[in-house]
């Protein structure tokens, strides 16, 4: 993963790989913050990160891969219980929130291939964590590039939380491939709408119900940009499906259950 965004530094430096908040950071600058960044963890060690979308969080999920130890992202809000349960299932020896970093014992565990330990949604059950190596994101992406026809020059939004695994595709799929990733701090229908019309995005994956709450003023805005909207989480209304396919010119999709098993096969109109 980390070889794949280290072409594109070297082939398009000066170029914005990353805008959160209205801060454009070049594939220079994203290297020169991953290089220089304090965090120093031992390969497979398990980190509990607790974080809003952030760069800090982007920096993150590039030096895990480079320095192979493992992400585990958990939604900063994860009531007490619930993260008992994830930190012991998961072995997490290292916390990074708001606060900083929190040590934790070590545990002597086997050595294995995870890169992300995440969680599912818990859009259609509980949520369940899931382990993912750096090969099963790269093969992720690769079948969302020919899925969706994407390239160097798309601008991808984010509009999801990045501690579950389609912002984390959202966030690296443009980093290995040399394109954009605009990310939304939280998402907005406003927000969402201005987005694409301010940076000209092309490809973005969102929630059903985010769709639902665009689907009433999304006509105010330029979208025109747009090549491919990707609905996922869980099925969006049949009414809101026929009014989005009949007033956006741009490709619309749907997939489920990619936290689990990654795009196995695309639904469409056409």
């Amino acid at each position: 993963m980390y070889e794949c965004f280290l072409k594109n530094v070297k082939k398009y430096p000066n170029k914005d790989a990353v805008i959160i908040d209205n801060i454009a950071y070049t594939y220079k600058q994203l290297h020169e913050l991953v290089e220089n960044s304090s965090y120093d963890f031992k390969p497979n060690t398990h980190v509990g990160v607790l974080l809003e979308n952030s760069i800090e969080f982007v920096v993150l999920l590039l030096l895990a891969a480079k320095k192979n130890f493992v992400l585990i992202p958990l939604a900063p809000n994860t009531p007490k219980n619930q993260l008992k349960r994830f930190f012991e299932k998961c072995d997490i020896e290292v916390v990074i929130n708001q606060e900083g970093i929190k040590y934790y014992k070590n545990i002597d565990k086997p050595k294995n291939d995870a890169y992300i330990i995440t969680t599912t949604s818990g859009s259609t059950s509980e949520p369940k964590p899931i382990v993912l190596t750096q090969d099963i994101k790269l093969k992720r992406i690769e079948k969302a590039i020919e899925t969706y026809n994407l390239n160097e020059s798309d601008i991808v939004l984010v509009s999801t939380p990045m501690y579950h695994s389609l912002a984390q595709r959202g966030v690296l799929l443009p980093l290995t491939i040399g394109a954009t990733s605009i990310i939304m701090k939280r998402f907005t229908p406003k927000g969402y709408l201005e987005s694409i019309q301010k940076y000209k995005v092309t490809f973005s994956f969102a929630v059903s119900n985010q769709l639902t709450a665009i689907s009433h003023i999304y006509t105010n805005y330029d979208l025109s940009s747009l090549k491919n909207l990707v609905s996922t989480s869980y099925s969006i209304k049949p009414e809101i499906k026929k009014k989005l396919y009949e007033n956006l010119e741009c490709e619309i999709h749907e997939c489920y259950g990619t936290s689990e098993i990654g795009c196995a096969t695309n639904l469409s109109s056409k």
